[in-house]
């Protein structure tokens, strides 16, 4: 305070939440029942970058209410189990930033059947399909299907899942980030009737599991397999690939996410448990003028080694190494090449580990002692901040951060468990 060339950040928060739930079990009817779920949210943001002189504020208030009638009976036998209900969510929303305002009420009745079909422990299938009317949007419909099986003496589980999903973008509350820079903002507008002249995002996902359990030599060992697929059939795009600006706008196809997940883990001794586990998570977004690009800030690739040792007299070790790979950093550049066809390049953070650790001790059950240390290796992003000692210069920016800012932290503390 009293420096009107300092550079400063001020947040205010004010949030009110009202939840409840109201079922009952119907009588002589198993797996049937009625709930009812109401929740309520109103929430007050004030948010002030930079300073009297040049500053950016962002000022925010949204009310939520939700209601939520549901019915679960079955049909004939409990092998053909329902879930069917209304629902009602209204959202009243008012933002404002710098010149910009904009302001929305969007009200939206549903309805929603699901379909459980289970005949014996080891199969199951769901199914299930919602309509909705949204009164800025109109009608939508979203199904999915899951289902899953267990096998080879049940050791074996394999997992089907596909659907669809949509959702109202709110691309200043989602990206507040950019407001801590001097980017400009500017919004492609489809259609000046919706909020902030944007359409509604929809995607398709789907995806497969496998899990088996066994025996590795003598110790118990359980092997997983995860690959996902989501493909946005319509998306809002954050774009920063130009330093002076930030644009937001639909496009169709514009994302797709691929994740492939591999675990294991094992029991080398009683009171042991080691997993290691490696996530591949390849996800492209299609830009105006640049084409499909790896979205900003997302490891490709990235490891995970966890190992926790208990003894009997309640001492409790845990460690855990994460590895994450390279991340690419916004802000494309065309490479000059004898080509009709621009090429674009982008800079990329180094790969880096993170360490963590914790020792605990428990006494009588009811009291917890715990010493712990986070980032033990110590590493940290050089320069976050981008040009830090000029922050009301064009090229000013403090979202570009893709690792740790702060250092090695030790911490302790106790947990008293009181007994009701």
């Amino acid at each position: 305070e009293g420096d009107n060339n300092a550079y400063g950040l001020g947040l205010s928060t004010k949030k009110f939440d009202a939840v409840a739930k109201v079922g009952k079990v119907l009588k002589g009817k198993p797996n049937t029942s009625i709930g009812t779920q109401f929740m309520f949210n109103n929430l007050q943001f004030d948010g002030e970058f930079g300073n009297v002189n040049n500053g950016r504020n962002y000022n925010a208030s949204s009310s939520t209410l939700y209601m939520n009638l549901m019915y679960q009976s079955y049909i004939g036998n409990t092998n053909h189990q329902f879930q069917t209900g209304l629902s009602l969510q209204s959202d009243d929303m008012e933002e404002s930033f710098e010149d910009y305002k904009f302001s929305r009420i969007e009200t939206v009745p549903g309805a929603f059947f699901e379909y459980t079909y289970k005949p014996k422990e080891t199969f199951s299938l769901v199914g299930g399909i919602r309509t909705d009317y949204n009164l800025i949007y109109g009608w939508s419909i979203t199904p999915r299907i899951h289902s899953k099986y267990r096998f080879n003496k049940e050791k074996t589980a394999l997992r089907l899942s596909a659907g669809m999903g949509r959702r109202t973008s709110n691309p200043l509350a989602q990206n507040q980030q950019i407001f801590a820079s001097s980017r400009q903002l500017q919004f492609f507008t489809s259609n000046l009737d919706f909020p902030y002249g944007l359409e509604q995002e929809v995607s398709v996902n789907s995806g497969i599991s496998l899990q088996h359990e066994f025996r590795l030599g003598y110790m118990p060992t359980t092997v997983a397999v995860d690959f996902f697929n989501t493909t946005f059939l319509n998306e809002v795009v954050v774009d920063r690939e130009s330093s002076a600006r930030a644009s937001f706008y639909n496009q169709k196809n514009g994302t797709v996410a691929n994740s492939l997940q591999a675990q294991l883990d094992l029991t080398p001794a009683r009171r042991t448990d080691i997993r290691f586990a490696y996530r591949m998570f390849d996800v492209k977004t299609q830009y105006l003028g640049y084409g499909y690009m790896p979205k900003p800030f997302i490891s490709k690739h990235r490891g995970f080694v966890n190992i926790t040792q208990k003894t009997r007299t309640k001492w409790q070790f845990s460690s855990t190494a994460t590895w994450y790979g390279k991340q690419r950093i916004p802000g494309a550049t065309a490479l000059t090449l004898p080509s009709t066809q621009p090429v674009f390049v982008s800079k990329y953070s180094p790969s880096f580990m993170l360490i963590n650790a914790q020792v605990s001790k428990t006494f009588k059950t009811v009291f917890e002692l715990y010493i712990g240390g986070e980032n033990l290796l110590n590493y940290t992003q050089e320069n976050p901040i981008q040009e830090a000692a000029n922050p009301f210069d064009q090229n000013f920016d403090a979202g570009l951060v893709w690792g740790p800012i702060f250092g090695r932290m030790i911490y302790g503390g106790f947990r008293w468990r009181l007994r009701g």
